[in-house]
């Protein structure tokens, strides 16, 4: 029961998965992802650039369009306000 209504409260709903990330310089860092949506369904992403303390020194929000493939791979670049060590993304969400 616990797994059916695990899998039930996804469906519908999008899921990323980090890929990597790039640091470019001390002002920002490029983090790249793969977006899993329902087709046609537009998403926006919250992507972070953290400092060796884990502070956000960047934040982005992203609108991936809808389109007919479920999947999508992204590169976005941050600005930061100091040197990133890494770069996530936070979260996306339909709508």
């Amino acid at each position: 029961m616990a797994v059916w209504w695990g899998l039930a409260a996804t469906v519908g709903k999008p899921s990323w998965t980090l890929m990597g990330y790039h640091v470019i310089d001390d002002r920002s860092v490029d983090v790249t992802y793969l977006v899993s949506r329902p087709a046609g369904q537009d998403v926006t992403c919250t992507i972070r650039a953290l400092d060796d303390k884990f502070a956000t020194v960047g934040l982005i929000e992203v609108q991936v369009p809808a389109s007919d493939t479920s999947s999508v791979k992204r590169t976005t670049r941050v600005r930061t306000t100091t040197r990133a060590v890494t770069g996530v993304v936070k979260s996306c969400t339909t709508g």
